[in-house]
């Protein structure tokens, strides 16, 4: 999960609007747009909220082709690619993972990444949050930055947008303390954590993607995405390419960390994905 992304390809996702050819923007795992960073020049977006200054945020997105996980948000982000915080974010994200059970159908749910959570309501489940599995989904994000955030939506086809949460922000994120960078496609610290993603080693700088957590089981979770290292179908020839998937515990999943420094999967075939001074 490297801060690098890459634009989308236009002829992806070919949509008509009034009987005109037009193009959505599909974004998978390393696809993405942000505007905080320009060649080597920290740039916030124009008129964008920051601190606790209240916005609002509406996209037309897909239902039928939502992430699985974290980040694919549209909003408002970090000003570097970095994790600063809960709050420090306000944007949307259209995703089939549950973040706060129980939860109304099987997904995807219109939902509000403030970095470190992603809230369907005010961080307990909220059944008024319908599942919304069709191709045009209307979204909107509404933020006072001091105490209250609401989320509408629905099919982007029909004359209203349902309210699906109107109350308080979630402990711990008021007031919101938002920096004013854009993001389309990616996450608040650049990263873009989809299962199947891929790892890559990459300089340490303390990104959420950078972040693991070995588990009870011998699995590896990746706190931001909630997604565990993966050595697909075990494979364990060298340069087998490593990636993140929903944690199962499967025997793909389950590592060992050896004193060497070197992390060991169950079948016994050592590999390095932490050498000295990096991290993946």
């Amino acid at each position: 999960m490297t801060p690098r992304q890459c634009g989308v390809t236009a002829p992806t996702l070919p949509v008509t609007v009034g009987g005109h050819k037009a193009y959505g923007i599909a974004t998978f795992p390393r696809t993405g747009y942000r505007l905080p960073v320009t060649g080597y020049r920290l740039a916030k977006g124009t008129g964008v909220a920051t601190g606790a200054q209240p916005e609002s945020i509406y996209e037309v997105a897909s239902g039928s082709n939502a992430t699985n996980g974290c980040c694919s948000d549209f909003g408002n982000v970090e000003n570097a690619s970095k994790d600063t915080g809960a709050g420090h974010m306000d944007a949307l994200i259209i995703s089939s993972a549950c973040t706060a059970s129980p939860c109304s159908g099987p997904g995807p749910w219109i939902q509000a990444d403030m970095e470190n959570g992603v809230f369907m309501g005010n961080g307990t489940g909220n059944l008024s949050n319908t599942s919304l599995h069709t191709p045009f989904v209307a979204a909107v994000l509404r933020n006072d930055g001091q105490a209250n955030f609401a989320l509408d939506g629905g099919d982007a086809t029909q004359p209203t947008v349902p309210a699906l949460y109107n109350g308080a922000l979630p402990p711990g994120y008021a007031p919101m303390a938002k920096e004013g960078g854009i993001a389309l496609g990616t996450g608040g610290d650049n990263s873009n954590a989809a299962a199947g993603s891929k790892v890559q080693l990459w300089n340490c700088n303390g990104i959420g993607g950078q972040q693991w957590v070995q588990q009870a089981d011998g699995t590896l979770l990746n706190p931001q995405s909630g997604l565990c290292l993966t050595d697909p179908a075990a494979n364990t020839a060298n340069g087998t390419q490593l990636d993140i998937e929903p944690c199962a515990g499967a025997a793909d999943q389950v590592f060992t960390y050896q004193s060497t420094s070197a992390l060991t999967p169950n079948t016994e075939v050592s590999f390095y994905v932490m050498p000295a001074a990096r991290n993946i």
